[in-house]
């Protein structure tokens, strides 16, 4: 079996055609992670992130300020945990986004940063600083229990996962690029993760991924 996976990997080596060089820590601080996160998409640090598929909206809403916002809820996908299984968004005068009112139906995947709150009680709903459309979070998020841990250098390498779903088994590639929200040391046989992917994978057999955030699965 092992024989097999090395090979497998070689070849996902040669296939994949890599984002940048990689890291694999053995400490990590969630919250530099997110903030690094929040830098690369332009946003200031200390914002929250969420993901979800809208469930519900509402448009032309009338505010105190006798504008008319957009405001939709958001249900997080099966692994995730970003606080909250689901929350209330508003899209208002100053929001950035790369989406449009209209474009935001029932069924849409998006990712949002917001302020977090500073004393724990989160009032809905939550202005939103950034909206942008993902494609489905079935392409992009993969559940799966890892089969095997191959480093390719300290700066990237492979991870074998049997996803939770019926696609059967992926090839998960980690770079520098790629933000951990665990400690890497804990990335064992068995262990269930959460990735976020660019939603693109090979035709190889089976496909690999890359993936641009790894997390502990979180249970329902």
């Amino acid at each position: 079996m092992k024989k097999i996976l090395s090979l497998l990997i070689a070849a996902a080596v040669l296939t994949l055609a890599g984002c940048g060089t990689g890291m694999a820590n053995s400490s990590y601080r969630a919250d530099a992670a997110q903030d690094e996160a929040a830098s690369n998409a332009g946003i200031a640090a200390g914002a929250a992130i969420y993901r979800g598929t809208v469930t519900d909206i509402s448009s032309g809403v009338q505010t105190a300020y006798g504008q008319e916002d957009v405001i939709f809820t958001a249900e997080q996908h099966t692994g995730t945990n970003f606080g909250y299984p689901s929350l209330q968004f508003v899209i208002g005068e100053n929001t950035r986004a790369y989406i449009s009112p209209e474009e935001i139906a029932v069924g849409t995947f998006v990712e949002i940063y917001y302020g977090a709150p500073s004393g724990g009680y989160l009032q809905q709903p939550v202005t939103a600083i950034d909206v942008r459309g993902l494609l489905p979070a079935d392409l992009v998020y993969v559940n799966g229990a890892v089969i095997d841990v191959t480093p390719l250098s300290d700066q990237e390498g492979m991870i074998f996962l049997q996803r939770t779903d019926s696609m059967g088994e992926v090839i998960i590639r980690y770079t520098s690029e790629t933000q951990f929200y665990l400690n890497f040391d804990d990335i064992s046989e068995g262990y269930m993760l959460n990735v976020f992917t660019t939603g693109i994978s090979t035709r190889s057999m089976p496909p690999q991924m890359n993936a641009l955030e790894i997390r502990p699965y979180a249970t329902p």
